[in-house]
């Protein structure tokens, strides 16, 4: 048995039997509901699912037409067979025209099971067609969707190279509305240089369905600056006969700008790390001889004093200085070279920090000849802090030589050790000529002095290497400088606290 689900509009208790009876001799397991009214019928498909709608044409207070206008204003599309006795032809072809599928007299029901069985085939293949066309709507909604929030420009172009569709992101990246594209040659937007290869790619596409190229064009933007994009093409072809090609632009322009830096900063690099053998060899090969003249200066200094006058001594401390001014600034453009070669160990140690202010602050002592012309002022914690002993003896040594290099005699030069919340700041201060404006942006160049030095000696490397210093340190250096007045460097360094 068949199962069939029917709705039978019919006031006579007699007359739907039949139908029935008629339906269950034809092979078919059926569950009906009489109705007589619109709003029993209205109910009654709400409440269920039904195959099929089996009406007489005239009720009491019921009509086929109005069960037909009712079905339809539910957008249901349940096959609808009017059955009556009384209908005439006229009636059955308005109801035929209104939307009913058949129509048959109650007297010569041999028709009714041939055309119940026509009929749910045609719904079934109706319902059908309605399930493909909504999923061919959603399947458009969706490509559409993935067209229109793709981070890449899709572009159709036809075989004059016409744009004919443009996605949005062309507005994000290139920084036109979509409809300014479209019916616009994609060539105004190439770069010249590019404009041959592009047709040429286009041109190979275009005569294979199954060619897919790829390349680089630069296309300019709204501002007028050119971008890179990466562009995927293939022929495409619609039903209505359109052939053309689809883009792919994927914006490359932020990645080979990264690309470009990383090649950059590996020859950088590479350049840093020859640089450093090179120094590291020049300063092995330079030490022997500098050593050398130290000792000799040093042997003639201790000869017999009847040999020894004031003129000679003055000239062999002149060859002293000299031998270890180079040899300072030799050690120098080591130290530098190997932190830009990042082959300098980073490696901070607990160390007691106002002890270790203390250790270089006698070492200064120890190279003066006069006193020491530094004031120390240590304020906060008593913690070891976690610091690179000596890079931090390198910065610190540095800066306080540059303030009493650059201060007038007898001057007093200040230096300020403070414990801050996470940070510990370094001050140094000195009353000396001061840093020119033109020079400040320059300052923590290597060899870069400032142009009111004068014949104050040195070599121009002492701050480019606290810079590094600190940097390694992650942390920050600034400076506040009057001319003739004195200048002040603060270094502000984080701290972690020996656990």
């Amino acid at each position: 048995m068949i199962p069939l689900r029917a709705i039978v509009v019919e006031d006579s208790e007699d007359d739907a039997l039949l139908l029935l009876r008629v339906l269950r001799k034809g092979g078919y397991a059926v569950t009906h509901q009489q109705v007589t009214t619109a709003a029993e019928m209205k109910a009654v498909l709400t409440d269920g699912e039904w195959d099929l709608v089996l009406a007489d044409y005239t009720l009491p207070k019921f009509s086929a037409l109005d069960a037909l206008a009712l079905l339809q204003s539910m957008a249901l599309d349940l096959p609808f067979i009017v059955v009556s006795g009384t209908i005439e032809e006229g009636q059955a072809v308005a109801a035929m025209k209104l939307g009913a599928h058949d129509y048959l007299l109650k007297g010569n029901l041999a028709r009714l099971l041939p055309a119940i069985e026509r009929e749910l085939r045609e719904a079934a293949g109706r319902h059908q067609r309605r399930q493909a066309e909504r999923a061919l709507r959603d399947s458009e909604a969706r490509f559409r969707s993935l067209i229109e929030n793709a981070s890449d420009i899709i572009t159709l172009v036809d075989r004059a190279g016409i744009v004919r569709y443009a996605s949005p992101s062309v507005d994000r990246i290139l920084g036109y509305a979509p409809e300014e594209l479209v019916g616009q040659s994609i060539s105004d937007w190439l770069h010249p240089e590019d404009r041959d290869l592009a047709a040429e790619v286009f041109g190979n596409v275009l005569k294979s369905p199954q060619m897919v190229l790829a390349v680089e064009l630069r296309w300019q933007e709204r501002k007028g600056n050119w971008r890179v994009l990466e562009v995927i093409a293939k022929q495409f072809q619609d039903g209505t006969g359109f052939t053309g090609a689809v883009l792919n632009c994927r914006d490359l322009t932020e990645r080979l700008k990264m690309e470009e830096m990383r090649r950059d900063l590996q020859r950088e690099k590479e350049l840093s790390e020859m640089k450093l053998r090179f120094f590291s060899m020049a300063s092995h090969e330079f030490r022997t001889p500098l050593s050398v003249i130290l000792l000799s200066a040093q042997v003639l200094e201790n000869c017999e004093p009847e040999w020894l006058d004031a003129k000679k001594l003055r000239n062999i401390h002149r060859i002293q200085d000299a031998a270890k001014s180079l040899r300072e600034m030799l050690d120098g453009i080591l130290t530098l070279s190997r932190i830009e070669a990042e082959q300098t160990e980073f490696d901070p140690q607990p160390i007691d920090l106002q002890q270790f202010c203390d250790r270089l602050l006698d070492e200064i002592d120890a190279s003066l000849a006069d006193n020491l012309p530094i004031e120390f002022t240590y304020e906060g914690a008593s913690q070891d802090a976690c610091l690179d002993e000596k890079l931090l003896h390198s910065i610190l040594l540095n800066l306080l030589n540059n303030a009493i290099k650059y201060s007038p005699s007898g001057s007093k030069v200040d230096f300020q050790v403070e414990w801050q919340p996470e940070t510990i700041l370094f001050t140094v201060r000195d009353k000396g000529i001061g840093i020119p404006l033109s020079d400040r942006e320059h300052l923590f160049k290597a060899f870069h002095r400032a142009n009111n030095v004068g014949k104050i000696e040195g070599s121009g490397l002492g701050l480019a290497i606290v810079k590094k210093s600190v940097d390694l340190h992650k942390g920050k250096i600034w400076f506040e400088s009057t001319i003739g007045e004195g200048t002040t460097f603060f270094i502000s360094i984080p701290v972690k606290l020996r656990s």
